[in-house]
């Protein structure tokens, strides 16, 4: 059912249903079936595992988008205020308190 509206979703926007997830999808956990990427890919889904980075790079990367944000010639992070979710939990997501520049 999922796939079917990853598929429904992808030809409403004409792109391809290829896309990157966590790489807890690609775990053999011991089912028969394979990992749940081989289950979507049977139904014509495809995914890349997701290149993780560390937490602090990620930090880095995120001021890094917000203050390059409106600079004609650099990549940005913009963020509306309808954008929720956002605005709840990024002030509350998980920092080092021994490294607080991190």
């Amino acid at each position: 059912m999922l796939a079917d509206a990853i598929k429904a979703m992808c030809a409403r926007w004409k792109i391809g249903p290829h896309g990157v997830a966590d790489d807890a999808i690609f775990a053999k956990t011991g089912s028969g079936a394979g990992c749940i990427a081989d289950e979507f890919a049977r139904e014509g889904v495809y995914f890349d595992p997701a290149q993780k980075g560390g937490r602090v790079s990620g930090w880095q990367r995120m001021r890094r988008l917000l203050s390059d944000a409106g600079k004609p010639d650099r990549p940005g992070l913009y963020l509306n205020r309808a954008c929720r979710y956002w605005w709840h939990t990024a002030p509350y997501a998980g920092r080092d308190l021994k490294r607080p520049g991190t």
